[in-house]
């Protein structure tokens, strides 16, 4: 049998695929290099039954754990974000008289652990990067990306969001390299609400859905120099809905995760 039909176009013709083969087209994903590339787009499986926990241990009371909002990889170390606490209270086992409190009083900022490290305990971070700011916006999400940290902000008041980005390369955390006012947000519909951002690694844009406002079908993109809407061509329109969205993240081949 004889097709005059390339590769490519017949992996778009295959219906029912797990993968929107028309996102190829516009750059949402790599269009596949070869045959067992294509096979893996349509059958990705992310076969979650299989993952394993990279510490058996606990958590709690450390700086880094309190409030807590995302976690992300440099290719070496983990990096986490933790949103602080402005106050701390002493005896435990109490009941906290409001979100405000905690026992553990701790700054907004990233935590970067040892390279190859499997424990994490305050004593095993191997550098703190304080955000500082308005103490009352929201720390989310962050993302590790050529060289840089994506942080989420949600600032105070319903303001326009920001995404701060701190250089992680092989030298030391603390020296940023740009902030980025998420204008797009109006545009898009997302508005205020920016629990998390995401680089697809394929078409270099910022990815972000908000916590409540849009049913939990659509996750926007946004241009990363200027916080631009890219576009709705760039929308991804999910499947089925993804309520309160804390973090997601892109895979190498682009293949989206969200945590809800």
């Amino acid at each position: 049998m004889t097709t005059h039909m390339s590769l490519r176009a017949g992996f778009e013709a295959i219906g029912n695929s797990s993968i929107n083969l028309p996102a190829y087209r516009s750059g949402l994903v790599s269009p596949p290099t070869s045959l067992r590339e294509g096979i893996t787009d349509m059958l990705a499986n992310p076969e979650m039954g299989k993952w394993t926990r990279v510490s058996p241990e606990a958590y709690a009371d450390e700086n880094w754990s309190e409030e807590c909002q995302g976690i992300t990889f440099d290719g070496q170390r983990f990096i986490t974000s933790s949103n602080g606490s402005a106050v701390a209270v002493n005896v435990k086992g109490v009941n906290l008289p409001n979100p405000g409190y905690s026992f553990n009083q701790s700054p907004k900022a990233l935590y970067r652990f040892r390279p190859h490290q499997y424990s994490f305990h305050d004593s095993d971070i191997q550098e703190t990067f304080n955000l500082g700011g308005d103490p009352h916006d929201h720390l989310g999400d962050i993302d590790y990306y050529e060289g840089s940290v994506y942080c989420a902000i949600e600032t105070h008041g319903g303001g326009t969001p920001q995404v701060l980005c701190v250089t992680a390369d092989q030298g030391p955390l603390g020296k940023w390299s740009s902030s980025i006012t998420m204008h797009g947000v109006a545009k898009s519909g997302q508005n205020h609400s920016f629990p998390w951002c995401a680089i697809n690694p394929f078409n270099g844009l910022l990815y972000s859905s908000p916590f409540y406002d849009n049913g939990g079908h659509e996750v926007f993109a946004y241009d990363r120099a200027s916080g631009a809407w890219a576009g709705s061509q760039y929308t991804i329109h999910l499947t089925r809905p993804a309520y309160r969205v804390q973090g997601g993240c892109f895979s190498p081949r682009g293949h989206l995760y969200l945590a809800s």
